[in-house]
């Protein structure tokens, strides 16, 4: 019944405030190939589970740019939302979830289309039409995946149903719903009574906990055990978003320290206006953990004394930004060691040299014919 009136009440939300805005949705099954199983103006809701909870969430997230930061789609340019439900795995693979830069859409395996993981994979766009993804160092990819979990997260704090994001999480604690298996997250069950700052679906379980990362393998600051260091370029993106999204759990809900000192809740309005305005203003495609932390303290100078909009709202909310809220920036961002140096691993020099050995080898076949 809840779930009914939800989507009732996003679609009359959705017409009310949209009317001039360009809103486009598309919704395949399977493959994207041939005419949409659902394009925007048709019927909603349909009479498929999984497309209405895509659907639903691709206008919550359209609404949280348009409304909140003047931006029409990802692009501003009113580009279309497009995605896949229960994709068939035939390019990318299963059980989760994806976006293909090239194709312009989010695949979603079956099971895998709640709130955060949409946000998550509509967030991949707009970090690729600020930079050229031909040029992203590696360390880049961190600050990328990290922007994906950060408004995966905002998305299903300010639209999904109030049980999964109203509950506190304690300081240390692991959360009752953090256990996962799935590649390398290996989650742990703790005490916390609450789906707070999980990232996670109901096959898999949690793949990343931005209230405590370690509960699920990663890393709480940049020097951390966890930080990964291997092969896997896809791991070290994933995992390593640990500090990042802690940096932004801490400095929305408060509670943790910092040399004896306590980091104080800024709330989620406050911190998220700081995010974007690093990602509009400053992310480029060399920004690491230690130029983020200077973005972000700048940043939130920037916006002191606005008195910013709500989330999802062109209205004003009465949160205004202060020196101790940047003071607040500052402690998180040297709680989780972004100012410092993280383990590169050596990731962007090996890229480099690969890079410089294809094109040495190249024209060295080139000048052999």
């Amino acid at each position: 019944m809840y779930s009914s009136i939800h989507l009732l009440l996003t679609t009359f939300f959705c017409l009310l405030y949209f009317s001039d805005a360009a809103l486009q949705r598309n919704i395949w099954i399977g493959k994207k190939n041939g005419q949409p199983f659902w394009k925007e103006g048709q019927t909603f809701p349909t009479s498929d589970t999984e497309a209405n909870n895509v659907i639903t969430s691709m206008s919550n997230y359209y609404n949280l740019l348009f409304l909140t930061f003047d931006s029409d789609s990802y692009d501003n340019r009113g580009s279309p939302m497009n995605a896949v439900i229960r994709y068939d795995g035939s390019d990318h693979g299963c059980p989760d979830a994806f976006y293909d830069i090239s194709d312009s859409y989010a695949g979603f395996c079956p099971n895998s289309s709640n709130a955060v993981f949409v946000g998550h994979e509509l967030t991949h766009p707009i970090i690729n039409n600020k930079i050229d993804a031909s040029t992203v160092l590696n360390r880049a990819l961190i600050l990328a995946e990290h922007y994906c979990d950060v408004f995966g997260l905002v998305l299903q704090a300010v639209y999904s149903p109030p049980q999964l994001f109203n509950n506190s999480r304690t300081l240390g604690n692991c959360s009752r719903y953090g256990g996962s298996n799935y590649l390398y997250f290996q989650g742990k069950v703790g005490p916390d009574d609450s789906t707070r700052w999980l990232l996670s679906v109901s096959y898999i379980g949690a793949i990343r906990d931005a209230w405590q990362p370690s509960c699920i393998g990663g890393p709480m600051t940049v020097n951390d055990t966890n930080w990964y260091c291997g092969p896997s370029l896809s791991r070290y993106a994933h995992q390593n978003t640990g500090p990042g999204i802690l940096a932004f759990a801490m400095l929305v809900d408060g509670g943790h320290k910092y040399n004896g000192t306590n980091i104080l809740a800024i709330g989620l309005t406050k911190t998220t206006h700081i995010w974007w305005r690093v990602l509009n203003m400053y992310y480029d495609a060399s920004t690491g953990y230690s130029r983020f932390a200077d973005q972000l303290i700048k940043a939130c100078n920037d916006l002191k004394g606005t008195n910013l909009r709500a989330l999802g709202s062109k209205n004003l909310s009465g949160n205004i930004i202060t020196d101790n809220d940047c003071s607040m920036v500052s402690l998180a961002t040297e709680a989780t060691g972004l100012k410092g140096n993280p383990l590169n691993c050596g990731v962007d020099s090996a890229m480099h040299l690969f890079q410089a050995f294809s094109i040495i080898l190249f024209i060295i076949i080139f000048a052999l014919k």
